[in-house]
């Protein structure tokens, strides 16, 4: 019986490393070059005050949204 456990245990330590490993290519990930490229919204075309309180107040936002934006443009920050 001990021979069996030792001969069992020395089949199962030599079919181990035949089973680990890699089995494809190994992929290296590239460090970032620049940050990714910001999409250009038509609310970034819009040069006035104006224009750009008529396209807030037209858009699907919620009410205390749209003030908030309204307010940050009148204060010159958006």
């Amino acid at each position: 019986m001990k021979n069996r456990l030792c001969a069992l245990g020395a089949c199962l330590l030599s079919a181990f490393p035949l089973g680990c490993g890699a089995s494809g290519s190994e992929h290296v990930e590239k460090p970032m070059t620049a940050p990714p490229v910001r999409q250009a919204s038509a609310f970034d075309k819009l040069t006035t005050p104006e224009e750009k309180i008529r396209y807030i107040e037209s858009s699907n936002a919620p009410a205390r949204e749209k003030e908030q934006a309204i307010k940050m443009i009148e204060s010159g920050k958006m």
